[in-house]
């Protein structure tokens, strides 16, 4: 009989069910991207003209590599090296939804800025919080 616990990740705590749920959600937006490359226009409200093609296809495959390094981390918590490198993917998150809101003026306050930054501040203070916990040198 098949049971989804048997493929979810087996650890102590709630945070690799979190990472494991951020990378399901890069994984869809990466390929709504890919697919619909233009679906960026949602989060660069500020410019849409300034998406192009291309640049919604690159930001797909950068999510994509993003949401797999969450994906290893979900499941090799304890390895340093895979927890530092998911961290990276929501400090390189939060550096650009962030620069393309505030200095840029891509993006407008709304549903598609807020999400990825409120989602990338809370994976950081998280796993910061949690790191002695998870990682094991």
């Amino acid at each position: 009989m098949f049971n989804l616990s048997d493929y979810l990740p087996q650890t102590d705590g709630w945070l690799p069910y979190w990472l494991l749920l951020t990378s399901s959600a890069g994984v869809y937006m990466a390929i709504s991207n890919v697919l619909h490359p233009l679906h960026n226009r949602i989060i660069y409200t500020g410019k849409p003209e300034e998406v192009t093609p291309l640049s919604g296809r690159t930001c797909g495959i950068w999510t994509l590599t993003s949401a797999v390094v969450r994906l290893f981390c979900a499941y090799h918590i304890s390895e340093k090296t895979i927890f530092d490198l998911a961290i990276c993917t929501y400090v390189i998150a939060l550096a650009h939804f962030g620069s393309e809101f505030l200095i840029y003026k891509t993006a407008k306050a709304g549903g598609g800025v807020i999400s990825p930054l409120i989602v990338a501040t809370t994976s950081l203070v998280w796993m910061s919080t949690q790191y002695d916990f998870y990682v094991k040198n």
